[in-house]
């Protein structure tokens, strides 16, 4: 698998497949974001074969998304 990001939503692919999953991160009401600089955004991700996690730091407090993976 390999994971991007583009400024709104985290993409996983499936390179056996070329399937690919995505996670939108700023539907929680996110609007202070220095798209120079992601990393005072994106905390932490881990991505497992079935599910997708990232924790988020914006706008003075944490936003945390733990969704399965859907492949399309």
């Amino acid at each position: 698998m390999a994971a991007y990001y583009d400024n709104t939503f985290i993409y996983v692919e499936d390179m056996k497949t070329g399937e690919v999953a995505k996670q939108l991160l700023t539907d929680k009401g996110v609007t202070d974001i220095d798209y120079d600089n992601v990393h005072s955004l994106i905390d932490s991700v881990n991505i497992t074969k079935s599910n997708i996690y990232a924790k988020l730091k914006a706008d003075k407090k944490e936003i945390e998304h733990n969704n399965p993976l859907t492949f399309k």
